[in-house]
């Protein structure tokens, strides 16, 4: 098992009709949940699954996103949430 690091990702958030939709910029990850906890919690998970993937894959692990890159469009709100991802060690 290889070191993790704890990294601060900006995660979108829209209200939609049937939830909350969480968008993670920086892995193009989109997920819905029932509620904004749901949708951050399920959010953090495919970050953590699709890092680890990455990291398997020997693909670089993206960092964040500079939040002032991110558009808001209407109703949307910028969070964060922290997630464990794969580090690479030299």
């Amino acid at each position: 098992m290889g070191a993790y690091v704890n990294v601060n990702y900006p995660v979108v958030i829209r209200h939609g009709d049937e939830g909350f939709h969480a968008r993670v910029p920086a892995f193009e990850i989109n997920v819905k949940g029932a509620d904004i906890d749901e949708a951050m919690e399920l959010a953090q998970a495919v970050i953590e699954m699709t890092a680890q993937f990455m990291f398997d894959d020997h693909e670089l692990v993206p960092g964040p996103v500079n939040d002032s890159m991110i558009p808001l469009g209407q109703g949307e709100e910028l969070r964060h949430i922290l997630a464990s991802v794969p580090k690479w060690i030299d």
